[in-house]
């Protein structure tokens, strides 16, 4: 913005010392790259509901599905989100396709996992993170929700991001066309400030 204080090779040289991401945040005051950090927004592959319909001769168009939930402590103002997912996989690809995000309160999040049970008959597997109030979920949901299963995570949330980059570099994610759902903007933009977001909920 001001050419004269600071001219363009010194600009270039502090794009190479601060990198991508270091640049975004200290020279624009936007600490998300442009498209994104470790993943970039057309590296997410878009589908339409009509693309994973089933056929006469092959009714499932999936091979597997499965749910999985990201729960929280409390529902404050403050508080992390809670995620709950439906996952389905045909080959090597995986379709997000459907998502509930909200702070919720204990029986809040129970009643939303059955409504996802419910919205998803066919899914095998209902994954529930290990942490914050998953236990107590768990224990709850273990008698009445099939194919409930613990999942303990590895590593830290950014390690766990890093594992994940490479299929969705390799276009295997598939998510929902942004014409026919509202979150799918909200889903990559938290995906495009990874590793300085502040949510790394979805």
């Amino acid at each position: 913005m001001w050419p004269q204080r600071v001219p363009e090779p010194t600009v270039a040289k502090l794009e190479e010392l601060l990198g991508e991401i270091g640049t975004a945040g200290q020279l624009q005051q936007r600490p998300i790259p442009r498209g994104g950090g470790i993943v970039r927004d057309e590296q997410f592959i878009r589908y339409r509901a009509a693309d994973i319909r089933g056929t006469f001769d092959e009714p499932d168009f999936f091979d597997f599905q499965a749910l999985t939930t990201d729960a929280a402590f409390k529902d404050t103002l403050k508080s992390s989100f809670v995620v709950i997912q439906a996952w389905g996989r045909r080959k090597a690809n995986s379709y997000l396709l459907a998502q509930h995000r909200e702070r919720m309160s204990f029986s809040k999040t129970i009643q939303a996992i059955k409504n996802m049970r419910l919205a998803f008959p066919k899914a095998n597997a209902c994954l529930i993170e290990d942490k914050a109030n998953g236990p107590a979920i768990i224990d709850v949901l273990s008698s009445s929700v099939p194919g409930i299963i613990a999942v303990e995570p590895l590593g830290s949330k950014e390690a766990r991001a890093e594992a994940a980059a490479p299929l969705i570099h390799a276009g295997n994610i598939y998510l929902p066309h942004e014409d026919e759902c509202k979150w799918t903007k909200a889903f990559i933009a938290e995906w495009l400030a990874v590793p300085t977001g502040a949510f790394w909920d979805q």
